[in-house]
């Protein structure tokens, strides 16, 4: 009886410990998703916008310069975009 339990015993450990080595390549498959938000900007900006070549070309923009002219002498201003300095 001793022996076919450890008979038993050593076969149950040599079938349950099977390593399967499957070499099949697996497939990787990536979605990207790009979210793409839709703005809706007032009237006046959006003039501003399609004056300087649309949004994507204003984004591209690092500052902003303009000359207002006042009675005492001419105002330039200039802004950094992104950082608003």
């Amino acid at each position: 009886m001793k022996q076919i339990i450890i008979i038993l015993t050593v076969l149950i450990s040599f079938t349950g410990c099977k390593q399967v080595n499957e070499n099949k390549p697996t497939k990787i498959i990536e979605e990207k998703r790009e979210t793409v938000f839709i703005r809706q900007y007032p009237e006046n900006i959006s003039k501003i916008f399609k004056a300087h070549g649309a949004i994507e070309k204003w984004n591209t923009m690092e500052n902003l310069e303009f000359t207002m002219k006042k009675e005492t002498g001419d105002e330039k201003t200039t802004t950094a975009l992104k950082s608003r300095k």
